[in-house]
């Protein structure tokens, strides 16, 4: 079933070491928590659900339905994000809907920036970048580019004149961005997907 204005959105997005989780009400923000998960094993989340209940006065029966954040991001996170979001919904057979948590940093991007085009990009290892773009069509961002791993020497080739480029791996790549950048503009500093943008989406 698909979401409407009084569906109860539980949505989780682990990509990245920055874990978060939101109930929202339609687009309307309930409760959200964030965390920085600092053990392999992304078992923070377990603990945030019941806060993230109690602080909204709901059940976990009251969910109508579940969105989880699919990375690109950390395999760990997925797996948990996606294994806790169907465990919760079997007992009430709801359905449990997966978005790219590019899509989600995007989103918050364009919203804020006006810009026309983002490239969401990360460190993928080895001297290559995996990477996305973006833009608004419909009122809502659409994928024009979709991902794809691009070698370090070959980095500018993908970033527009114009685009404005994220990534939640700042700290790792900042430089190289920077230095490939050209007339594109980067956001210096990490930006990682909100899990209250994925339950919107």
């Amino acid at each position: 079933m698909p979401a409407d204005d009084m569906s109860i959105v539980l949505a989780i997005d682990q990509s990245t070491t920055t874990g978060s989780a939101a109930l929202l009400e339609g687009t309307s923000l309930l409760a959200e928590r964030s965390w920085e998960e600092t053990g392999i094993r992304h078992q923070r989340l377990f603990a945030v659900l019941p806060e993230l209940l109690a602080a909204a006065s709901l059940s976990a029966e009251a969910i109508d339905l579940f969105a989880v954040g699919l990375g690109p991001g950390t395999f760990s996170g997925l797996r948990i994000s996606l294994s806790a979001a169907q465990a919760l919904a079997i007992p009430g057979n709801k359905p449990v809907y997966g978005l790219s948590s590019g899509e989600a940093i995007a989103w918050d991007v364009l919203r804020k920036t006006g810009a026309s085009s983002v490239v969401v990009l990360g460190d993928a290892r080895r001297h290559r970048f995996w990477y996305a773009r973006f833009r608004i069509e419909a009122g809502r961002p659409a994928m024009v580019a979709p991902y794809a791993l691009v070698p370090t020497h070959e980095l500018s080739s993908v970033l527009d004149e114009g685009a404005v480029v994220v990534t939640p791996h700042w700290d790792r790549i900042g430089a190289e961005l920077t230095a490939h950048a050209q007339g594109a503009t980067p956001v210096k500093n990490t930006v990682v997907p909100q899990a209250r943008t994925v339950g919107e989406l």
